[in-house]
């Protein structure tokens, strides 16, 4: 009988054993490949970079909204707003080399976001895809499927994996703990460059909250509708940002995880577009 125990004893140990030993190579293995996946990731980006010029455009005339409601003091504030944040402008040839699911530049003022997008026919696959289509847990910046590609809907969503801090929206949740940020109000605008236009964005709302899709609506039936929904975003904002939104103004919004639980989404309206 004292042998039998000793026996079964060693193979418990061993199994235990064994468990330990497959955990440990399994989390060895996902930190390599995560390792390995962030080289990737940056060896991607700087590729990019080198072969793509994103330009700024400030020839554009301002075009003054006919709005009787504007005094003249704010249509002049918005001339000069108008002036000082110019456009980007990006040649798409290299990237549509690349993936010609690309459509468009991003450019998250103050925050080190600065990168193409995508948009496929769902927002699943470049979940774990990257701009060059190998398999990539970070993912890449992909518009939702919904949208159309000029930014013509009333609510225009690109979303992003938030984990890799350095890389695509990671940067972003730094900014809800950060006063410099939200206190330097040149860092307030979205930059956006397409084919056919360009866009520049200022920033209504930013928050963190449970995981929902109630930010994520396209379009609207009603102006009501759509005025509710504006409140809503408005009023759940961390920052009061000096910037009215109203049913007249296109948004967009960024959507990405804060962790597994939250999401990080940022609201800028649309305060000027050109065709280029």
């Amino acid at each position: 009988m004292k042998k039998r125990k000793i026996k079964w004893k060693n193979i418990i140990l061993l199994f235990l054993g064994l468990i330990c030993l497959s955990v440990f190579c399994y989390s060895s293995y996902r930190i390599i490949n995560r390792l390995k996946q962030k080289s990737d990731t940056n060896k991607l980006i700087a590729n990019i970079n080198s072969q793509v010029e994103i330009k700024e455009d400030t020839n554009v005339e301002p075009v003054i909204p006919d709005d009787a409601n504007m005094s003249q003091e704010e249509k002049i504030n918005y001339y000069y707003e108008y002036l000082k944040v110019p456009f980007i402008s990006v040649d798409f040839t290299n990237l549509k080399e690349i993936n010609n699911d690309v459509k468009g530049w991003l450019n998250v003022v103050g925050a080190g976001v600065n990168y193409p997008y995508v948009q496929t026919t769902d927002n699943k696959y470049y979940l774990t895809k990257s701009f060059d289509k190998t398999n990539n847990e970070g993912g890449w910046v992909f518009l939702d499927y919904r949208n159309n590609p000029d930014n013509t809907d009333k609510n225009t969503i690109i979303y992003a994996h938030g984990g890799l801090s350095f890389a695509m929206f990671g940067p972003l949740k730094k900014l809800y703990d950060s006063n410099e940020w939200f206190l330097n109000k040149d860092n307030h605008y979205i930059k956006i460059a397409t084919e056919n236009f360009s866009f520049v964005y200022k920033v209504f709302s930013l928050y963190v909250i449970d995981t929902t899709s109630d930010y994520l609506k396209i379009n609207f039936d009603t102006d009501n509708e759509y005025k509710d929904f504006l409140e809503t975003i408005t009023n759940r904002s961390h920052y009061k940002f000096d910037t009215d939104v109203d049913t007249n103004n296109r948004i967009i919004t960024l959507s990405t995880c804060y962790n597994k639980k939250k999401k990080l989404v940022i609201h800028a309206k649309l305060i000027k577009e050109t065709k280029r």
